[in-house]
């Protein structure tokens, strides 16, 4: 029996791709082709690969994500008690303006957790993140263990942390204007001028710093409940 082919429309095909991939825009993800971030809800769709590679194309304004959620904003990428990002972003200088959060999670920021990933060339502008109740808090990441951070600057406002006396009696909380907690990551060539608030381990640049820093700056406004972890550049080196 002579069988025929099955043909398969072109547009299901494309469905199929975009639906594996989980990225709405251009590129496979991978160094040689990296997605291409054009928007803000491109840029959400990190999230959905937290290994592939990633560069924007253009200036990004996300002032729609304080409609987002119900008014809880941006989701951010990662999460410090499953997966973190172990991708690379190359913002290629580009800016990313008025990136809008506002939660009560454990980490908070334009990414959550970066688990060894590669973060560079990125201006945050103008940028609010508030996550009161949350642990580490950053213009740029929450919670980073592992990678690089290279040529990043913040501007806006970064607030949080948790008011609770027998946590921050332990230190576990961290503030800062790019960096919550910074855990073995070398940081080079990063400054802030975001008005930082929080309770323990509160800095301009980073909140809780265990890595290396080089030819970096802040100079925004920093304000935390506990004076003696309370840092122009960082809270408090570990």
């Amino acid at each position: 029996m002579k069988r025929g082919l099955v043909l398969i429309p072109v547009f299901l095909v494309v469905l199929f791709l975009i639906f594996i991939s989980g990225f709405s825009g251009k590129g496979t993800g991978t160094p040689g082709d990296p997605y291409q971030i054009t928007n803000c809800t491109e840029l959400q769709e990190i999230n959905d690969n937290l290994s592939a590679s990633y560069i924007l194309t253009n200036k990004i304004d996300c002032s729609d994500t304080a409609k987002w959620n119900d008014g809880a904003g941006f989701l951010p990428i990662g999460d410090p008690s499953g997966s973190g990002f172990t991708g690379v972003l190359d913002g290629q200088n580009y800016e990313i303006t008025n990136l809008y959060i506002n939660r009560a999670q454990l980490s908070c920021g334009l990414f959550s957790f970066v688990a060894g990933g590669s973060i560079s060339n990125i201006n945050l502008n103008n940028e609010s993140v508030l996550c009161t109740g949350s642990t580490y808090v950053g213009g740029l990441v929450g919670f980073v263990n592992g990678g690089s951070i290279t040529n990043v600057s913040t501007s806006g406002e970064v607030g949080g942390g948790i008011v609770d006396s027998a946590i921050d009696s332990y230190g576990n909380t961290g503030v800062g204007g790019v960096i919550g907690r910074n855990l073995f990551v070398s940081v080079g060539k990063t400054s802030s001028t975001a008005k930082v608030t929080g309770t323990e381990n509160v800095g301009g640049l980073i909140g809780k710093n265990y890595g290396d820093i080089t030819e970096s700056f802040a100079s925004g406004t920093v304000t935390g409940k506990d004076s003696g972890s309370t840092g122009a550049l960082v809270g408090l080196y570990g």
